[in-house]
Parts: C-alpha cells; sequence; structure tokens
C-alpha cells in the first residue's frame, strides 16, 4: 500500500527518536509542578468535603491515574504502535529486509 512517497534525509531520523525517548524524561519536572499547582487551586473546594484528602493521597490518586493510562496505553495504543512502525521499517530500504531476502536467496525460497 503506497500512500504518499516519503524521503530518507539523513540524521535526522536518529535526532528526533532521541528527542522522542527523552523527552518525557524532560517533562516530568513539568509534570510534578502541574500537578502541585493543581493540588494547591483545589485544596479550598476540596478541603470542606474531604479533608482526608491531603497532598500524599493526592500524589497517589495521581499516580494510580498514570498508572493506568500507562497499562491502557500499553494494551491498546503499543500493539498498533509497533505494528506500524514494523511495516514502515520493512519497507524503506531496511537492514533486516535486505538480510532476509539475502537468506531467501541463499535457500532458494520465494
Amino acid at each position: 500500500m503506497k500512500l504518499l512517497k516519503q524521503y530518507n534525509v539523513k540524521r535526522i531520523g536518529s535526532f528526533i527518536h532521541v528527542l522522542y525517548l527523552t523527552m518525557p524524561l524532560f517533562g516530568l519536572g513539568a509534570y510534578t509542578m502541574s500537578a502541585i499547582t493543581m493540588y494547591t487551586v483545589l485544596l479550598p473546594y476540596i478541603q470542606p468535603l474531604a479533608p482526608w484528602f491531603s497532598a500524599p493521597v493526592f500524589i497517589g490518586v495521581c499516580f494510580i491515574l498514570c498508572a493506568l493510562l500507562v497499562f491502557c496505553f500499553y494494551k491498546f495504543v503499543y500493539p498498533s504502535y509497533m505494528t506500524f512502525q514494523n511495516r514502515q521499517e520493512y519497507n524503506h530500504n531496511s537492514l533486516l529486509r535486505k538480510d532476509l531476502e539475502a537468506i531467501k536467496k541463499k535457500l532458494n525460497i520465494e
């Protein structure tokens, strides 16, 4: 299935890949500060209704919600992502594809 022509630009792929893998680590501080700010802003409204809802409970709830999000991503999104990535890698001059073609040629397999 050929949708759009793609071009192989040298070195930009490795930069984007490393950037993609490291951005969540850089964003961890921002996410933490956002959660603390959200807790501080919501505290006056939550305190009369749930006085037990302290900062550690809030952080625990945030952690559980994040863990559920990661689980759902792993269970439902990741398989589709890997299928797409494997298809892209196989179709675009992949070293693995070249090796497989060489092996098939040696074994006389079509």
